[in-house]
Parts: structure tokens; sequence; C-alpha cells
């Protein structure tokens, strides 16, 4: 298949985790070539904020991205995942499936989860030189109360469609003057939204307006202030009523 000539896929049955995996086995991956492991069911898969992430063993595509020896500064790396979530988005929607990102790279159809992406980087001084996406997403099948694709998709078939695509947008961080491309794609995008600082305890609600290539989110709050939330600081909550 023409993904091998420049990603080379390893599977494996069963994991406890394809990013912890990886980032245990990378140096043996070749240090000028991408690899991707990928596994049929994770037994501790993960997410942000530490929480788990739970699959249908065989129902899930489950892969983690390990990039080339690379040096990337380190303000371009929310870049490059805000880059795999517009790519994802987008292939998605062009099946005709109303697929929005939820800050900062959650993917949700209606109201409920579909996938998911974990971002760690190794680091030699200041530069990231390998960098591990792990993105879960349910195919054909999903636990209680999270979406999935139909029970007549694939995961193979995914996992070829966007194999390279995704190595692709990882190498092609988010220029600024298209972040228009991801707010567009932005659940609740000057919406009110409610937020949550789950270590300080507190709550906010707040419009979403502008974002920055560090995926920093300017909010205007009800009385007009606006407040700079921070990646892997706040929770998005949900959407609230408001009067008009």
């Amino acid at each position: 298949m023409a993904y091998r000539r420049i990603v080379n896929r390893i599977n494996i049955s069963e994991l406890e985790s394809t990013q912890d995996w990886a980032k245990a086995h990378y140096r043996e991956f070749a240090s000028n070539r991408w690899t991707a492991i990928s596994a049929d069911s994770q037994q501790a898969g993960r997410g942000q904020f530490d929480a788990s992430w739970q699959d249908v063993p065989g129902a899930a595509l489950l892969v983690t991205w390990v990039s080339p020896d690379v040096s990337w500064p380190a303000n371009t790396l929310w870049a490059r995942q805000m880059s795999v979530s517009i790519a994802w988005a987008r292939a998605l929607r062009a099946t005709g499936r109303d697929v929005l990102i939820k800050w900062p790279n959650d993917l949700m159809l209606g109201d409920r989860k579909l996938a998911g992406m974990l971002t760690e980087a190794m680091w030699r001084g200041n530069s990231c030189h390998r960098y591990f996406v792990g993105i879960g997403m349910n195919v054909s099948d999903a636990p209680p109360n999270a979406a999935f694709l139909g029970a007549d998709e694939r995961v193979s078939d995914w996992i070829e469609r966007l194999l390279v695509p995704t190595a692709e947008a990882i190498m092609r961080p988010l220029p600024q003057d298209q972040l228009s491309d991801y707010t567009e794609l932005l659940m609740g995008w000057k919406q009110w939204v409610a937020w949550e600082d789950p270590v300080n305890h507190e709550h906010i609600i707040a419009k979403p307006v502008e974002i920055d290539r560090e995926g920093r989110l300017c909010v205007e709050l009800e009385n007009g202030t606006r407040h700079w939330l921070r990646p892997r600081t706040w929770i998005w909550k949900g959407l609230v009523e408001r009067d008009k």
C-alpha cells in the first residue's frame, strides 16, 4: 500500500497503551521516517487530564504516530495539533457527518465524543526531537454515551485513509492566517459555554472569540471582559442557554 513508503505501521493485537508502548520503544524505530503504532484494543488507553480512553475491542481506531528525529520549536506544537484536528474533522465531514472540534482537540458527533487526541514530546534542549500523537476513534461500536461511525464501518479502512494525512498534517503547523480554518469547525464558537479549572475549582461562563497558534482560547465573559484559557488547564463543560 502507498502509505508504507512514508509511514511504517506496526500493529500489535493488544496493548496497555499505544502511546506508552511507542514512548518505550521509539529508539527501535527509524529516525528518518514516521512510525505508527496501532492496536486492536487497549487496556489502559490515556486521554487529556489523565482521563482513561475506553474502547470496544476491535471496533476502534487506536494509533500513535511517532515523528522522525526532528527539531521543532515548542511554540509550533499546538499549531501542529490544530492541523491534525482540522484534517480529521474535514475527512469525516466529507462523508456527510457533522463532526466538530471540541477545544482543544476532541472530535464530537452531536453531543457525544467520537475521537480524542493525546500528544507528548521528547526534548533536546528547547526543541522537540520526537513527537507522539495518539488518536483513538470509535469506528464500528463504542462504549456507552460515546459516538461511533457505524456498525458497517471498518477500522482498517479508516487507518488506511488517515495514516499518511495525519503525518502530513503534523508536519504542517497551522499558519497564523489560517486560524479561521480551526475556529469554523470549533464547537460553541462565539456561543455561551461553561468552563471549569479543575485545579483551582474555578467556573466561568464565556464565549470563545479568538484563538492563537499556541492553542490558547480567548473568551469573553458576561461582563465584557476577556480572559485567555490555556489548553490542558480549562475543561469545556457544555453550552449554556442565555436570553438574547
